[in-house]
């Protein structure tokens, strides 16, 4: 394979640094056409700006190799980054989108933002991951990636959006994450540490600040007390009981105390 690492240049400075396997000719004109066809990427917007300007990029062989070229482009893109040149390549170079910059990111998110995805892609996706096991330490690295992470207000507001937005889980889908959930028992250490959290005043307050002014709707309560029709209540214990009481004289307390 004879693979040319090629460069864009604009009045000789050089811009962007690609491969291929085609004459510089062709390879040039493909670039232009997708400027030309709107193509939203940092090349297709410098390369409209110039021809808005009257200017045209010219195309210049930085090297030929005998392989793919992944490699070779790697490396002059490297370099050329470590000497201060702005190139408007989105990526690190090599085959497909290795370390994406932040602009490139931004733009992908943006050209998704609202786009919804077709059943058929849905159940394409559905049918890639089935049978997938992740392993433990898989796991742990998803679990330390998301720790000390707090989704935005406006995050968290999409989200509810979506959530109430869902269809219904089917029966089988009900089914399923039964079956996928029996047997699980939380250890008595997950236990403590979500009580510890629950219990904390800064949790506390937040909890109370979201639910604000929040109103539970009529169709809600309606989901409620359907669910709850016809379920057995707990026995009702002498621990129990001082339980009650224990937690009501400390409400009752504490709203004398507010008054106050």
């Amino acid at each position: 394979m004879r693979t040319t690492i090629y460069a864009l240049r604009e009045k000789g400075f050089v811009r962007y640094v690609g491969k291929t396997v085609q004459s510089l000719d062709n390879r040039l004109s493909q670039h232009l056409m997708d400027a030309r066809k709107g193509v939203r990427t940092h090349k297709c917007y410098w390369l409209r700006s110039m021809l808005n300007r009257g200017l045209a990029p010219t195309i210049t062989t930085l090297e030929i190799t005998s392989d793919d070229g992944s490699k070779d482009e790697i490396a002059w893109i490297k370099y050329f980054r470590d000497h201060g040149i702005e190139l408007v390549n989105g990526t690190d170079g090599g085959d497909g989108n290795s370390n994406p910059s932040a602009e490139t990111r931004a733009l992908w998110s943006a050209q998704r933002k609202g786009v919804p995805k077709t059943p058929e892609h849905n159940a394409k996706n559905s049918a890639a991951q089935k049978g997938k096991i992740i392993s433990a330490e898989q796991r742990a690295k998803i679990s330390a990636s998301h720790k000390g992470l707090h989704p935005s207000l406006e995050a968290r507001h999409n989200m509810s959006i979506a959530g109430r937005n869902r269809p219904p889980r089917s029966p089988e889908t009900c089914a399923r994450l039964s079956r996928a959930l029996m047997g699980h028992v939380v250890s008595p250490e997950t236990q403590a540490k979500i009580n510890k959290a629950l219990r904390s005043p800064e949790v506390r307050a937040k909890i109370k600040a979201a639910l604000m002014g929040h109103s539970v709707s009529l169709a809600a309560r309606a989901k409620l007390s359907k669910a709850h029709k016809g379920k057995p209540m707990a026995p009702w214990t002498e621990e129990r009981r001082l339980k009650f009481c224990t937690t009501w004289a400390k409400r009752r307390d504490k709203q004398k105390e507010n008054r106050v």
